[in-house]
């Protein structure tokens, strides 16, 4: 009875080993495709940051480039964290600074239902390509099939007798 404890507990050890594992490729993946995102973000802040400087709106100009240098930073700061060092940060910012815990909160949801739509789009549109693609084929075998398809061009046209 004592060794099936033992069994027990060493396969639900490794078991959770190997949860951890996946767990921390998940997380690292998904905070590679967030920090790719925070980027772009910053790129299209840049960008705006330009125009108005171009248009001689200086005085608001200083806030997208301000913005965008903060999303570089958090950007660097996500890639190069580890899921403790995440966490330890995401507890100590929601003690001290509650509203804007809150609003990162809100911006990460926007950002994740961002990604899965994405995601979810690219996955349509390969279903649809490949149904596409399934139903050509199916035409093209029933063409093939069909009595007198096999005929030259010259000749569909005629009666067969």
């Amino acid at each position: 009875m004592a060794k099936a404890a033992t069994d027990a507990q060493q396969k639900a050890a490794r078991l959770g080993d190997v949860a951890g594992a996946q767990l921390k490729s998940q997380v690292a993946n998904q905070k590679g495709k967030v920090a790719s995102q925070l980027v772009s973000m910053s790129d299209v802040l840049d960008d705006l940051t330009e125009q108005l400087r171009r248009e001689q709106r200086t005085a608001i100009a200083d806030y997208p480039e301000t913005a965008a240098h903060q999303l570089r930073s958090l950007s660097e700061q996500l890639e190069q964290a580890d899921l403790e060092q995440l966490l330890t940060n995401a507890r100590r910012v929601a003690r001290e600074r509650p509203a804007l815990f809150l609003g990162g909160a809100f911006a990460v949801g926007v950002l994740g239902a961002r990604l899965m739509k994405g995601s979810a789009s690219a996955g349509q549109m390969a279903d649809s390509q490949s149904r596409r693609a399934e139903s050509a084929i199916r035409s093209e075998t029933a063409w093939q099939q069909m009595p007198g398809s096999g005929l030259p061009e010259s000749e569909l046209g005629r009666t067969v007798r």
